[in-house]
């Protein structure tokens, strides 16, 4: 069972052992919480927002046992409606059906907490659910509508092929589209196939200078200023 209807938009999830490296690292930390957006950052994938989900468990007697702990993640969808607000608990869910997200790592540790061994799951996705996504983590629609060239079994597959720098990809076509530069006479600050390549301006803008505090925007860097931001 799930949720009723059909995505237009949902890719394929493929491993990435540099996700899975960053996830280990924080759950080897032994910490109940999420970390840090930058701490889950993979230097082979620049501009890229990383998603997490944990979960917790007694441990049992066969070491990891993953299977419960994705199905309790995707259980989730019964407080779910699409395109609905909710103050129910559907984060686990909605970060596990984005349809943007198409790398996933995870990491496992047995940690004490409370005096007590406890179990933590950890994976990180790429990419994170935004804000907007939250109501409406995919479209709803036909079937693989917006990838027909790219379909496999429901899913738009373009292989683990990564849109860098905050650009995204155009299913129909498995082709990445940089992220377009702001208040300048640039197309884009970023080329290349994956969008990898960066083309910082001759000059920084005047609305850049002294504007580092923006930066911390996730679309800050890639759209407006690259150079204030440190990409170059």
């Amino acid at each position: 069972m799930g949720p009723s209807g059909a995505a237009t938009n949902m890719r394929k999830l493929y491993w990435h052992n540099g996700i899975a490296e960053r996830a280990q690292s924080w759950v080897d930390e032994c910490q109940w919480k999420h970390d840090a957006q930058t701490n889950r950052a993979v230097a082979s994938l620049p501009g890229i927002s990383m998603g997490q989900n944990l979960a917790a468990a007694r441990p049992p007697a066969d070491a990891q046992n993953w299977a419960p702990r994705i199905t309790a993640w995707y259980n989730e969808y019964k407080d779910f409606t699409y395109n609905v607000s909710t103050d129910k608990v559907v984060g686990h869910f909605t970060q596990l059906s984005l349809a943007a997200s198409y790398r996933i790592g995870c990491g496992f540790r047995t940690c004490s907490m409370n005096g007590q061994l406890w179990d933590f799951y950890y994976c990180n996705y790429a990419v994170s659910i935004s804000s907007e996504e939250q109501t409406k983590p995919w479209t709803d629609g036909e079937q693989c509508s917006e990838c027909e060239s790219g379909c496999d079994n429901g899913l738009c597959d373009c292989g683990d092929k990564a849109c860098l720098n905050y650009s995204r990809m155009d299913l129909s076509a498995c082709e990445c589209r940089c992220a377009s530069a702001k208040l300048s006479s640039e197309d884009s600050f970023f080329s290349g196939d994956s969008c990898e390549i960066v083309n910082c301006p001759a000059e920084t803008p005047s609305f850049c200078i002294g504007a580092e505090s923006k930066c911390k925007y996730s679309n800050w860097p890639y759209e407006y200023c690259p150079r204030t931001c440190g990409l170059c």
